[in-house]
């Protein structure tokens, strides 16, 4: 009785929920091992965002940004990441919610970033690099949770605020382009498949993504009987309605014996897929879907309990889901029902790792995960779907070798159960067949190195190093394998069967169908060849037909038919004519390359061979020019030539692939998950594709970016500290050039750079080119820092630019640099030294006319009032330069009447004795002279040349008054430009006369002046004047007072004047008079020496 009572106390409470739930259909999902997928690293180098414990990835934006919201973190919380340098937004109360899976920063279609902090929701400045708040009008605190971005610049959220107590609680929108916040109050609650209004009060909804009908999906939760449900629905903008669908058989498998059934507390995300909505719970229920057109339901779950707690989807593809569970990343095929999981291995760094959380799709199809719970951990997973070059082979023994396909077959050769096998793997059916097999008896080096097709004699040549022989053959009708016991031609008893040979490590076919087997091991380099007409072996042994000897280990037969030979020791390369059956080296180790030539392949298309050396690197031999030229200089082990010309090569660290136009390497190493390259073998079949390691794949699957990286500035640093900035350094308001100003004294700074391209980030290159500083590019490989010293005042360029891991270089990217000059340097205050001088000029021009003003005025006073000339001295003092002037002028006025008095009475001596020819003669030159006198006496100075000839002039008139008993001589140093070199006017006619009167006019048979100019130093103007008169002793003898008054008047009045000169232009002009004596000590005339600065 008890027992009845409670199952019916239990359906009468249920009774409601029942009545309006749909029941679910459940589908045990397939778990199966995931497609192989290789996840990249990435570390975010920010020491606080490191010791965080958790790091949500928030954003890849559309430039390639990572932002990221790590907590606890007081001063960093939000960083954004450029691959290279980080920056921090502070901590303003980024909201992060476990609960809502909603991000707090996004992007919109118009490429703007948007986050949520506790002072509402925030748009970012790309100029200003700040965020700007938007607070919510209708709540007092802005905690902003389930927030959905939609199109159109619509924005949902609900706020935790305490509100008024309604039956539905509101939810708000908020508009991106308006900025208006809107509160939306459902009115009514309708169920989705009755389409009639319900009463479960109170109901709150949880919004979580918008369809494309516009409908915005999420939670509904209400009380049913005291009983929170949780439930999918969505808000119907025209009714103002809630569209809820309630179920009742949600239930996780293990809980199907319950009575009523397991409800679940949280819906986690939702997806609008079409007709269809998918959504996760906190509650281990796997995934579900609602058929929107039907109302149907069903569940998908999965066979281990964590993976049905699922937090987050996210759609790859049209088929697929990616899940975010506990324990690892999941794949969900919603075609074929399967689930695919990536667990975090710790032996394997190609894996997701540890504590992956909050996975955000990123840009070039990738996925990102966030991490949780990892202090001290800041790498992060990334999945790059246009990078997964490489497919996984399949799980096959560390042995198993691809050595030939055909079609959809796959022959192979592995080592299993203590034998060599060789098998045929059929891709479609998925089974293998063991075609044959061979006891190892411990010899484990055994293996098949080549299967070669012979479709001229309907065959399949194996080759290798196993016990039983070296060459195999498969009959593709009979389907078997078996060891080659043959025969062969022209070689000696025990050279002579194809058993005596243990390792043949290539094999070609001629134009002819004949095939051709070089020896490796016994017998090195005997040649052995299959005639394809007799079906007989012919061998021709090393050291006869040209053959050189030693180990051949590669060979390759061109269109031409020959045979070349590739030897191991010695680097030997021969040709065998297969017409003449005659060898020719065409290459010996004198050559130095080495040893060890590992493979050739002909180029047709090119006209060459390509030879792959061990220790050399690759080489190409044209076969027209008869050359060989080295290519690449890195050990090379394998080259495969692809149908559309590249290369393909096995070096000792990568593959590379090598395109011989451009010279562009591609290469891929262990960080695409490749090993084991100086063993494993590198196999390339007919159709292309190619087999290494664990893997296959084709060369046309391997297509590297086209689309340019974005290259850009991060920081500036000033004396290694940072400089803080007000604006971006990559963009500005009306596309205007980004500037950066800084100070004269900040000339020493550098500047951080960055490709926002991280896969494979540490193979980016980076360049710089400061305009008007560098002449060229700086490439500074992968360390993306510009730094300068001492860099001049000036407006500059700053060119920069990074390529990705695939060599794609970025646009170059310009930051305009200013640094302005020191005050003194500046224009405005050259301009205000210049007025400032020339106001100074104009003071001192104004003071200099008010001197001479002043001076005029006290010459004036000075004359009527002498009685107070000792109370003016001080006065007079200071006017001495202009005095000096005006006496220079004065004393110019007295020489030239002095000169004058002179002359005329020279022409009065000639008048007097009757010689009108002579008379004549003279007034010409004095007429002459007199122009040249009155010219010269307005300048404070004359040429050399203009004084000379006034000088010859008068001594000419003397020499004439003095009836040709005056001579006279002019020598001027031919260095002198007479034209250029300027002396006071009248400077030496004085002595030159004084020479004439009281040298010469004394001796009866008269005498000779001599004029001497040099130019002793650059500045300096030497002048001798020499007469050889009676002397200056034996002149004073004589009583003519004429010539002795004429001799005090102008010798005292040059005499004042070289005074005055010195006096006022400064300079030291100087006069010596020598007395000239004879051997016996008599005089013989006088010497003045004239020294004048110029």
């Amino acid at each position: 009785m008890p027992h009845r009572f409670a199952t019916y106390l239990t359906l009468f409470y249920w009774l409601p929920f029942l009545v309006i739930a749909q029941r679910v259909e459940t589908v045990h999902v397939k778990h199966l091992p995931g497609p192989y997928l290789r996840f990249d690293q990435v570390t975010v180098n920010n020491e606080a965002f490191k010791q965080a414990y958790d790091k949500s990835l928030q954003l890849q934006d559309s430039q390639g940004y990572l932002w990221f919201v790590s907590t606890p973190n007081a001063s960093e919380e939000l960083i954004r990441y450029d691959g290279n340098h980080y920056k921090s937004f502070g901590s303003e109360g980024w909201v992060v919610h476990e609960s809502d899976n909603s991000r707090s920063v996004k992007e919109n279609e118009r490429h703007e970033i948007w986050a949520a902090n506790k002072n509402g929701l925030s748009l970012f400045d790309p100029i200003t690099e700040t965020f700007r708040s938007f607070r919510n009008p209708f709540v007092n605190q802005q905690n902003i949770q389930f927030w959905v971005m939609g199109k159109e610049g619509l924005n949902w959220f609900i706020s935790n605020d305490p509100l008024e107590k309604l039956p539905i609680k509101p939810f708000f929108e908020f508009n991106t382009r308006t900025h208006k916040f809107r509160q939306i109050i459902p009115s009514t609650l309708i169920n989705g498949y009755t389409k009639k209004t319900e009463i479960y009060t109170p109901a709150t909804f949880f919004p979580k993504a918008v369809d494309a009908q516009g409908r915005l999906w999420g939670s509904v939760n209400c009380l049913i009987n005291t009983v929170l449900t949780v439930n999918l629905g969505y808000y119907d903008a025209a009714t103002n309605a809630l569209v809820w669908y309630p179920i009742s058989r949600f239930m996780a498998p293990q809980f199907e014996k319950t009575a009523v059934g397991q409800h679940f507390d949280a819906i986690t995300d939702v997806i609008p897929d079409g007709r269809y909505v998918w959504f996760g719970s906190w509650t281990r229920l796997g995934i579900l879907r609602l058929d929107t057109q039907t109302g149907q339901w069903k569940q998908f779950y999965f066979p281990q309990a964590d993976y049905n707690q699922v937090f987050q989807i996210i759609p790859r593809n049209d088929q697929q889901f990616w899940l975010r569970c506990p324990t690892s990343l999941a794949l969900f095929d919603k075609t074929t029902e399967s689930l695919y999981t990536y667990p975090h291995q710790p032996d394997n760094a190609f894996t997701p790792t540890r504590g992956t959380y909050s996975y955000t799709p990123g840009n070039s199809k990738s996925l990102w995960m966030g991490l949780f719970a990892t202090n001290h951990d800041a790498t992060l997973s990334v999945l790059n779907e246009s990078k997964q070059y490489f497919k996984f082979k399949g799980n096959t023994p560390e042995t198993f070798r691809v050595i030939y396909k055909k079609g959809r077959k796959l022959y192979c050769s592995y080592q299993a159960d203590g034998q060599l096998i060789f098998a045929e793997q059929d891709e479609v059916s998925h089974t293998q067949t063991r075609l044959y097999s061979l006891p190892l008896n411990g010899f484990t080096e055994q293996e098949f190195y080549v299967a070669f097709p012979d479709r001229l004699n309907q065959a399949l040549w194996i080759i290798g190093k196993t016990s039983a022989g070296a060459l195999f053959r498969f009959d593709a009708i009979t389907r078997k394998v078996e060891p080659v016991k043959a025969v062969i031609q022209g070689l000696p008893p025990g050279e002579n069967q194809t058993s005596d040979y243990n390792v043949f490590l290539t094999v070609v076919q001629d134009r002819q169908g004949n095939v051709w087997f070089p020896s490796f091991g016994r017998h090195p380099g005997n040649l052995l060849k299959f005639d394809s007409r007799t079906k007989q072996f012919v061998g021709f042994r090393t050291g006869t037909h040209g053959l050189l000897q030693g180990s051949i280990r590669s060979a390759v037969a061109d269109r031409n038919g020959r045979i070349w030979l590739g030897h191991r020791v010695g680097g030997n390369v021969q040709q065998f004519d297969t017409r003449t059956n005659q060898a020719t080296t065409v290459m010996e180790n004198t050559h130095r390359l080495g040893t060890d030539l590992m493979e050739m392949v002909e180029d047709t298309a090119r006209n060459l061979i390509w030879l792959a050396r061990y220790d050399d690197g690759l080489w190409k031999y044209d076969q027209r020019k008869k050359a060989f030229q080295q290519v690449i200089r890195e050990p090379v082990l394998r080259v495969h030539l692809t149908k559309n010309g590249k290369l393909w090569l096995k070096t000792l660290t990568a593959l590379v692939r090598y395109t011989p136009e451009t010279g562009q390497i591609s290469r891929f190493g262990s960080e695409y998950d490749l090993h084991n390259f100086s063993w494993f073998p590198f196999v390339g079949t007919e159709d292309g594709e190619f087999f290494f390691d664990k893997f296959r794949f084709q060369d046309q699957d391997i297509k590297p970016d086209t689309i340019k990286p974005t290259v850009v500035f991060s920081f500036v640093n000033v004396f290694d500290k940072p400089l803080p900035l007000a604006h971006s350094l990559n963009y500005t308001a009306n596309k205007k050039r980004p500037a950066l100003e800084l100070q004269y004294d900040q000339n020493f700074f550098s500047i951080g750079f960055s490709v926002l391209s991280y896969f494979q980030a540490d193979h980016n290159q980076y360049a710089y080119q400061l305009d008007g500083f560098n002449k060229n590019w700086v490439n500074v490989g992968n360390k993306p820092l510009a730094t300068f010293t001492n860099v001049p005042p000036g407006i500059y360029q700053l060119r920069i630019r990074g390529s990705n891991s695939d060599g794609l270089w970025s646009t170059v990217r310009t930051l305009k640099i200013v640094i302005h000059p020191p005050y003194w340097q500046t224009w405005w205050f050259r301009t205000l030294m210049a007025l400032i001088f020339m106001g100074f000029l104009y003071s001192v021009y104004r003071f200099q006319l008010e001197r001479r003003t002043l001076k005029a005025r006290l010459e004036a006073e000075e004359a009527k009032r002498k009685q107070k000339e000792a109370e003016l001295s001080e006065k007079e003092a200071a006017f001495k330069l202009k005095i000096s002037e005006t006496e220079m002028a004065a004393l110019r006025s007295q020489m030239n009447p002095h000169f004058i008095f002179n002359c005329l009475n020279s022409i009065q001596f000639f008048t007097a004795q009757n010689n009108a020819e002579k008379a004549s003669e003279y007034l010409t030159k004095f007429s002459r002279l007199i122009r040249l006198v009155l010219e010269n006496s307005k300048s404070d100075k004359v040429t050399l040349a203009n004084e000379l000839e006034t000088l010859q002039l008068y001594i000419d008139m003397e020499a004439m008054r003095f009836q040709e008993k005056v001579h006279y001589v002019i020598n001027v140093d031919d260095e002198i430009d007479t034209y250029a070199v300027q002396i006071p006017p009248l400077l030496l006619q004085p002595f030159v006369e004084n020479a004439i009167w009281h040298g010469l006019m004394h001796k009866d048979e008269g005498g000779t002046v001599w004029i001497d100019v040099q130019q002793m130093h650059e500045d300096l103007l030497h002048i001798e004047i020499t007469d050889d008169g009676v002397g200056r002793e034996k002149a004073a003898e004589y009583k003519s007072k004429s010539a002795t008054k004429n001799k005090s008047f102008g010798m005292k009045l040059t005499a004042e004047r070289i005074e005055l000169i010195n006096q006022l232009y400064h300079t030291q002009t100087q006069i010596e008079v020598v007395d000239l004596v004879d051997t016996q000590g008599l005089a013989c005339g006088t010497r003045v020496i004239v020294d004048i600065p110029i």
